[in-house]
């Protein structure tokens, strides 16, 4: 049996039974995340029991947040799901074991959050374009929660006041965040160009050059190996949820949209 033939089916189930992309690929890479640790422990999918269940937990703790585990979980059980019912798989594990980490969102994701901003602190500490460049993106991911894609996009007339307009999307930023970015975009480096986020050692560092959504990813992995964009995003807005008792506020910083929203409900 094809574990790559077994994954595209899985993909494609969620495809057709129009799951949003963005819990498709949180299960990409959930799926992807387990596959590895039966490939690391020499597993096949029939060996998975209870005790492999645990190491699984136990492995996914060591190296990620809790909501990147519980999205992890959501994916593992409903892919047993899929191969019990279409591939007629049997499952040694009793999915009904198959639960979600509590979250003490006054607990470890707020320590979390504080250990970003004190990494935040450090780039910014740094006096090159780059260092600079990289703290607007970190901050840009976390307070507004767009996608990288949209991110790249950014011209710097976008910029309007204190606020950033994408793809139609109002965000209001920071005045203090507002005024690195003036400053950022004011550096003579940056006065010909027309995206806010360029390259600096491309060739093809031309005016109209903007990084790329690899760039990005890359940039992420550079300073947080462990986290990934969608953490980001999730650390901010669980530090949200913990200070701030007016979902209204929490709202209005726009992490995503409704029908998002109630997406990640499914996945949490």
């Amino acid at each position: 049996m094809s574990l790559l033939r077994f994954q595209r089916d899985f993909i494609y189930f969620l495809i057709k039974n129009k799951y949003k992309k963005s819990t498709i690929q949180a299960y990409k890479y959930g799926l992807k995340d387990f596959l590895s640790f039966l490939e690391r422990n020499k597993l096949t999918i029939n060996d998975m029991d209870e005790y492999n269940l645990d190491k699984y937990k136990k492995s996914l703790l060591k190296n990620k947040m809790k909501t990147s585990i519980n999205i992890n979980l959501s994916c593992l059980k409903k892919y047993y799901e899929f191969l019990n019912r279409y591939k007629k798989i049997a499952s040694h594990i009793d999915l009904g074991r198959i639960k979600q980490i509590k979250i003490d969102k006054m607990g470890k994701n707020n320590i979390e959050f504080k250990q970003l901003s004190s990494m935040f602190d450090v780039i910014l500490k740094k006096k090159d374009i780059i260092s600079k460049r990289d703290y607007i993106i970190f901050q840009l991911i976390s307070k507004t929660g767009i996608r990288i894609s949209e991110l790249v996009k950014i011209k710097k007339d976008d910029l309007k006041d204190n606020k950033i307009f994408i793809n139609g999307n109002e965000y209001i930023l920071d005045k203090e965040l507002i005024k690195k970015i003036n400053h950022f975009i004011g550096n003579k480096d940056n006065l010909k160009k027309e995206y806010l986020l360029v390259p600096y050692r491309s060739r093809k560092n031309s005016k109209n050059s903007a990084l790329t959504v690899r760039s990005v990813e890359r940039i992420i992995k550079k300073y947080f190996p462990e986290y990934s964009y969608n953490d980001l995003k999730l650390v901010y807005y669980d530090f949200l949820c913990s200070e701030l008792t007016d979902i209204k506020i929490i709202n209005e910083h726009k992490f995503y949209e409704k029908n998002e929203l109630q997406d990640l409900d499914k996945i949490i």
